[in-house]
C-alpha cells in the first residue's frame, strides 16, 4: 500500500470518528441548550467538545489495532 493510500485510510478512519463525536456532540449541546436555554453557544461547545473527543477516540482505538 502507497504512503497516499495510508494516509487517506488514516483520515477517512478519524473523520468516522470526528463525525461520530459531532453528533454525539451536538445531541449533549442541543439538550443542554434546552435545559439552560442558551442554545446556540451550548451547540457549538457540544460540537467543539464531540469534535475533540471523536479525534482522541479515533486515536486510542488506532493505536489499540497496532498492537
Amino acid at each position: 500500500m502507497t504512503s497516499k493510500m495510508q494516509l487517506e485510510k488514516t483520515n477517512r478512519f478519524y473523520a468516522t470518528y470526528m463525525a461520530i463525536g459531532c453528533g454525539t456532540g451536538s445531541a449533549i449541546g442541543l439538550t443542554l441548550g434546552v435545559i439552560f436555554d442558551i442554545l446556540y453557544i451550548s451547540l457549538a461547545m457540544g460540537i467543539a467538545i464531540g469534535a475533540g473527543a471523536g479525534i482522541a477516540l479515533g486515536a486510542a482505538v488506532k493505536s489499540k489495532q497496532q498492537d
